[in-house]
């Protein structure tokens, strides 16, 4: 078990015959998994969105943010709660991030690629252990540097995972779960303390904080299926 802590190591890996879960905990993979819990058939992750009236024909909701704010003329941001409702419509997304999407389209050549966050890590721990595939987490970081709390998902995930994958610890895979055991009784300062939780914090988004920091609430394990991600089973 393995883990970048941005998409600039994934090229160090060979991605075939493994999963990878990929997390961008402020905000991308967890608004990906609110959008699918909540009935979002689709999502579809690029790097840039091009012709925006081509996607709005074809029934698609525009998503995305740079720096953290929506891009303007969008349906969406980048806000977790947002993509949860938005699911009513039963429409398919196209979204864009300044981090997550990239780590996405970075990985996507994987075995199997998973979307991971704290909202469904029980989730995507259990499926994992039903088959225990070789495995690489890749953080999103910001703007190819390491983020915390992105670090802190992997490692609790493979704290989670334990004893039971009976596989190997890369040296990132243990400074990963080292760092989570150590701030995981304070998480939430922790976040609010990093870099990204600052950057929020002064966008005056604190709720998308603490929402995002929810462990295990939803059961649900995102996909990505060709182009687009959807709910295991789907």
């Amino acid at each position: 078990m393995d883990v970048c802590f941005s998409p600039e190591m994934v090229t160090a890996h060979s991605l075939k015959h493994k999963t990878v879960v990929v997390a961008d905990i402020l905000r991308a993979s967890s608004s990906i998994t609110s959008g699918i819990q909540g009935g979002v058939p689709a999502i579809r992750p690029v790097e840039h969105i091009h012709r925006r009236h081509y996607w709005q024909d074809r029934g698609y909701l525009l998503g995305g943010e740079r720096g953290g704010v929506m891009v303007d003329g969008f349906d969406l941001g980048n806000a977790p709660l947002d993509y949860l409702k938005a699911g009513a419509k039963k429409q398919k997304i196209i979204m864009t991030t300044t981090n997550g999407t990239r780590a996405i389209q970075v990985s996507k050549h994987a075995g199997q690629l998973l979307v991971g966050s704290f909202l469904n890590l029980e989730a995507i721990a259990e499926y994992l252990l039903k088959d225990r595939p070789p495995l690489l987490v890749v953080c999103s970081g910001w703007k190819g540097t390491p983020s915390l709390e992105d670090s802190l998902f992997a490692g609790a995930l493979l704290d989670r995972l334990g004893t039971e994958y009976d596989a190997p610890l890369s040296d990132g895979a243990r400074l990963a779960i080292t760092n989570y055991r150590y701030h995981k009784e304070h998480l939430s300062q922790t976040v609010r303390n990093s870099s990204h939780g600052q950057r929020l914090l002064g966008m005056q988004r604190e709720e998308d904080i603490e929402y995002c920091l929810q462990q295990s609430i939803y059961p649900v394990v995102p996909i990505l299926k060709g182009e687009e991600i959807v709910a295991l089973g789907s």
